[in-house]
């Protein structure tokens, strides 16, 4: 090949690898705009999906920002900066719910008196309860429970005793938990005045 054309050709060959080149880096580079726009896609759905899911993966943590607002933490489990793991936040919800020692002493003390105060209308023969443990909302509402007496006249029940059939604590033998009814709105509007009356007059007793 005579010195001219071989440097013709070189040139030419050359200018296609340059071509080439370019061709392949253009490609790569449009990959990567658009894997971008679809991790973007992505991580803004894993942020409006559910906190428990939004991450999508098991590699990273799930983190808590806002109330709706979910990201994904780093391949150490670390959540970016001004948010919150979502289990450490849930933990923590939880802690704040949990009474006082004070309070449970209380409530176990209240308790206690609402046992004793069933126990003294059973004394009187006023205090007559189709489930177990008996409501108390009848004793608190009226001083009796005429509940069980009710139900086998086949007559509706306080709210209290038809939640508790409905969760299988009835203990009327023979009965029906699904035809188990509860009372009418007007008496259940009688019932819960007759309720805040006597929580008032205890308040008030209290002063």
């Amino acid at each position: 090949m005579k010195p001219q054309r071989k440097r013709v050709f070189v040139l030419a060959l050359g200018g296609l690898l340059v071509l080439v080149s370019a061709w392949a880096f253009a490609n790569s580079g449009l990959r990567g705009v658009i894997s971008s726009g679809h991790s973007g896609e992505s991580a803004l759905q894993n942020r409006k999906a559910d906190s428990a899911t939004c991450c999508q993966h098991a590699s990273s943590s799930c983190c808590q920002q806002e109330e709706t607002f979910c990201c994904c933490g780093n391949a150490d489990h670390v959540c970016p900066q001004g948010t919150v793991p979502i289990a450490l936040q849930k933990k923590s919800q939880k802690e704040e719910m949990k009474a006082s020692a004070e309070a449970m002493a209380k409530g176990k003390a209240a308790r206690q008196a609402v046992e004793a105060h069933r126990k003294a209308l059973d004394k009187d023969g006023v205090h007559s309860c189709c489930i177990n443990p008996s409501c108390v909302f009848c004793a608190a509402a009226g001083d009796m429970c005429p509940c069980a007496m009710n139900l086998r006249k086949g007559m509706p029940v306080c709210p209290e005793c038809w939640g508790g059939w409905q969760s299988g604590f009835g203990r009327l033998e023979g009965v029906d938990a699904a035809k188990v009814q509860i009372a009418p709105k007007d008496k259940l509007k009688m019932m819960y005045e007759m309720k805040a009356k006597n929580f008032q007059k205890t308040q008030d007793a209290g002063k």
